[in-house]
């Protein structure tokens, strides 16, 4: 209570009930150090007092199955073939000045704007050797379009969710995106409020990695991480509320990050590898928007290599 400014002190029945929440996020926390520790490190944080329902209802979209939206993102492409040893053994464009503060999205579920933004941001300083800031807000009020996939609509529906290609499509109808200045967040729904005469020439372009034919090849997002930037993708989840550092590790079972169950959205800035307790780990470097509070101030690492938690199923980068 005292660490997250919690404002239920004096209310002695959210009090009780947070309480409630908080012990049973004690028990599933230990529970979940048990299975995965010492290469994943789960700890109490600022979700702690929610239910896992209000948790996800709150900052989660609804679950699909990445093949139901693969239509949706339109035609992927296909990366040349790299060989993989060739390739650096690590990348982190935090490093290289691209890549801007960490941002909390609040109690909206408009992860989708901002794993948006923050392609876009790095991919325009990549370019134009200029870190700008622009608005997760005016993509949260503005951007409403719908794109059909097996019969059923796929819309964007500011903090109820949305996807990313459907916002970068909308944001290049718009010809450019404001600034977050002249755009503030606020973490709810508003009306779109765009102004034509501020916006920020930007996005020409998206393209989409995986899609009908199935999941992005990891070799290949490795590929661009090391030549060409960030990647815009989302995946389950499920073991995020409670983490806290290190890696989350291949030995997840599916039933418990169902990778055709995705929910999320953020951005993969690098990789890596690590050697500990006798395993060399491969890793990717994602940045979260859920506060620098979060996880490894605001990033998770999770294992490169086998589609953990859907992580290369929903894959795409703008284009500047």
């Amino acid at each position: 209570m005292k660490k997250y400014e919690k404002p239920y002190a004096n209310h002695l029945n959210e009090y009780q009930e947070r309480f409630k929440h908080f012990q049973n996020s004690l028990k599933r926390i230990d529970s979940l150090n048990r299975k995965y520790n010492p290469m994943t490190q789960f700890a109490t944080n600022k979700f702690s007092d929610m239910s896992v329902e209000e948790f996800k209802s709150t900052y989660l979209m609804k679950k699909m199955n990445p093949q139901d939206l693969a239509p949706s993102c339109f035609t992927p492409q296909s990366l040349p073939t790299v060989n993989v040893k060739d390739l650096p053994e690590s990348i982190d464009w935090r490093q290289k000045g691209v890549i801007n503060a960490i941002k909390d999205q609040g109690m909206c579920g408009s992860c989708w704007a901002f794993s948006v933004v923050g392609n876009m941001e790095s991919q325009y300083a990549i370019k134009y050797n200029k870190l700008l800031s622009f608005s997760e807000q005016m993509i949260v009020d503005c951007s409403k379009g719908c794109t059909e996939a097996y019969n059923q609509k796929v819309c964007n529906m500011g903090c109820n969710g949305g996807w990313m290609w459907t916002a970068m499509y909308d944001i290049i109808g718009w010809k450019g995106i404001e600034s977050e200045q002249d755009y503030p967040y606020t973490a709810r729904d508003s009306q779109c409020n765009k102004d034509n005469t501020k916006l920020i020439p930007s996005l020409v372009n998206y393209t989409c990695l995986s899609g009908s034919k199935g999941p992005a090849s990891e070799d290949a997002m490795t590929s661009f991480l090391a030549y060409n930037g960030t990647l815009s993708v989302a995946l389950n989840a499920d073991l995020l509320m409670d983490y806290s550092s290190g890696i989350i590790n291949p030995f997840v079972p599916s039933w418990e990050c169902d990778p055709t169950a995705i929910d999320h959205a953020v951005v993969i800035v690098g990789y890596g590898q690590e050697y500990s307790w006798g395993i060399m780990t491969k890793y990717w470097i994602v940045r979260n928007s859920w506060g620098q509070s979060w996880g490894e101030k605001g990033y998770f690492r999770l294992y490169r290599g086998e589609g953990l938690c859907g992580i290369n199923t929903a894959v795409l980068y703008a284009e500047m």
